[in-house]
């Protein structure tokens, strides 16, 4: 792509500890992009890295302009990442990639706690079912004890009883702890992401 030219797409490509991947990948977009004959960029956010990554995304980018990178003060997070990369992005078309090598259950949680109440309205259900359980055990219980009596004086009703009801507790106290952080992030109103370094184009916290 021209280093001049506008680019009519923009590719974000979030990344976390991604080094042994970044030429390989380069390698693929390129050969994929090139032939569609439009100027494009891929604008590529290193959320934090440990390794080496955005040291070769600026090698990168001494080779081929169309490479733009992103680098965050800290792990944000592959929301904040994408965000960042939206915001820096040039093109009139907007694509996203993933590097392959996020944490697919906290991604997973984040969007279900962050757009749905269901995991509140799922542990008042499983509440009333542990209840429902327990009654039931309990009326079984009563009834044995009544007919055939219990050797052990009740002690496995209640150590059952009081595992069942200690593990609702942790798991609806948990779902709630998600909801109330996420009150509290937002109330403090912070940025979503700080940029410590930017390589080509506007970094995304300046405005077109």
């Amino acid at each position: 792509m021209n280093s001049s030219a506008r680019p009519e797409l923009s590719v974000v490509i979030p990344m976390l500890n991604e080094s042994s991947n970044v030429d390989s990948l380069h390698a693929r977009l390129v050969a994929t992009l090139a032939p569609l004959g439009i100027p494009y960029e891929l604008v590529c956010v290193d959320d934090g890295s440990q390794d080496d990554t955005f040291d070769r995304l600026a090698s990168l980018r001494e080779r081929d302009p169309s490479v733009r990178a992103i680098r965050l003060s800290r792990n944000f997070g592959k929301e904040c990442t994408v965000t960042a990369g939206l915001d820096a992005s040039h093109g009139r078309l907007l694509a996203l990639m993933d590097a392959a090598t996020w944490k697919l259950v906290q991604l997973g949680a984040e969007g279900i706690t962050s757009f749905s109440i269901v995991p509140l309205r799922l542990a008042t259900y499983l509440g009333l079912l542990v209840s429902t359980v327990a009654i039931v055990s309990a009326a079984y219980d009563f009834v044995r004890t009544v007919l055939y009596g219990d050797p052990a004086q009740g002690f496995p009703s209640l150590f059952v009883g009081m595992l069942f009801f200690g593990a609702v507790q942790l798991v609806s106290l948990g779902i709630i702890g998600e909801y109330v952080g996420k009150t509290y992030i937002e109330s403090k109103r912070r940025p979503l992401y700080f940029v410590r370094e930017s390589l080509g184009g506007r970094p995304p916290t300046e405005l077109p």
